[in-house]
């Protein structure tokens, strides 16, 4: 419908906009199903005032399947600063979430990410990019100065490490076995064959 409001901010199964129409619970929440079952109520989300992050409490909830408000008990949730629903953290039940709240704010599964899009969100995207564009130009600035430093750190790091790397996988493979060598290998080799190249080029211009 074109309203920012379902996004920045969660709204209870009866329409309440949590944090305006209940100024106290300013959290969405969705609550397990009463019959016990690993189901989050999607459809029938509430507010509250804290998140819960314990096992040992509990809301009251709405039951579709007997139409009344039940005691629930709570699951582990956590919060993302900006956003206005309480996330669980048990991964089945994550997804249920985010599949609900995709669905919510129609966008597409692709798109999942946008899923949580946070509260004051479109304070975060300019500052993100200008963040993005200061740091692109002292980049680009730092090249121009020490393009030969920049190249040779780069290639040692590069080529130090694969050669860490494929250590690491021969030493992981003649203690625990597996096909680790074959990484190791691979890895060493890289590394040298890169150097040569570096080595190579340097001749080259000098």
């Amino acid at each position: 419908n074109g309203d920012l409001y379902s996004i920045s901010h969660a709204f209870d199964y009866q329409g309440n906009m949590c944090g305006i129409d209940i100024p106290d619970k300013k959290y969405g929440f969705w609550c397990m199903a009463a019959n016990g079952s690993r189901i989050i109520q999607t459809q029938y989300p509430i507010c509250v005032e804290s998140c819960p992050d314990s096992t040992n409490s509990s809301h009251i909830c709405f039951d579709p399947d007997t139409r009344t408000n039940q005691t629930v008990m709570n699951y582990k949730t956590r919060i993302f600063r900006v956003s206005p629903f309480c996330w669980p953290m048990a991964g089945d039940l994550l997804k249920q979430a985010k599949r609900a709240r995709a669905k919510h704010v129609k966008v597409s599964t692709p798109g999942e990410f946008l899923s949580a899009v946070p509260k004051n969100s479109l304070g975060i995207f300019p500052i993100s990019a200008c963040i993005a564009f200061a740091v692109g130009w002292i980049y680009f600035k730092l090249l121009e100065k020490c393009v030969d430093f920049i190249v040779v750190v780069f290639v040692l790091c590069t080529t130090n490490l694969s050669l860490i790397l494929g250590c690491w996988q021969l030493w992981s493979f003649t203690k625990y076995g597996g096909d680790g060598w074959m990484y190791g290998i691979g890895l060493i080799s890289l590394s040298i064959v890169a150097f040569r190249l570096f080595c190579s080029g340097d001749d080259q211009i000098a």
